[in-house]
């Protein structure tokens, strides 16, 4: 398991690959505990991925792991706590400015806050931040994006503009295969 192989690792002299590496491998710990519901584990997880990006000053990589939790935690299991939600976007915003250069130009460091403003019904400040986005041009932002622009649809009462832009990412439906 992944607990397993950072387990192993060696924490004296380690290489920069090797601090990479483990830091990928908190990173997909994080997903996988939010996605069996094992929040204080996700959390852990995704802060210790961002413990050594830090190192680093990787903040590209750094904003990811906030935008992980935001959407696969704080939206999710913690959509009662709107202060969490708004703490993570505040922190992915910071963080995504300071990654530059790093993204596509043309994303906004505002689209951290999508996913929080569509549940606090803040629907046109999330119409706002999408009109000025261009391509994200990652999976990880493009999730961002499509997962907003998917509920506001549904919200409202567009479910087949909904499933249009599901049917672009998923053209085969529940057939797709992983990767595809």
């Amino acid at each position: 398991s992944g607990e397993r192989y950072l387990a192993a690792l060696p924490t004296a002299d380690t290489s920069a690959g090797i601090r990479f590496s483990a830091a990928y491998s908190w990173h997909a710990l994080g997903i996988a505990h939010a996605a069996l519901g094992r929040l204080a584990e996700a959390r852990a997880a995704w802060r210790n991925a961002r413990a050594i990006y830090d190192e680093f000053g990787h903040h590209a990589l750094r904003a990811l792991t906030l935008l992980a939790e935001l959407r696969d935690v704080a939206l999710t299991y913690d959509a009662a706590s709107p202060g969490v939600r708004r703490g993570l976007a505040a922190e992915a915003e910071v963080t995504i400015e300071r990654a530059g250069g790093a993204f596509r130009p043309g994303v906004s460091a505002q689209l951290a806050w999508l996913g929080t403003f569509v549940l606090d019904g803040r629907w046109d400040e999330a119409d706002r931040i999408l009109a000025t986005q261009s391509a994200p041009g990652n999976a990880f932002l493009e999730r961002e994006v499509t997962a907003v622009v998917t509920e506001l649809a549904r919200h409202r009462g567009r479910p087949d503009a909904a499933w249009e832009l599901i049917m672009e990412h998923f053209p085969d439906g529940p057939a797709t295969e992983p990767g595809d």
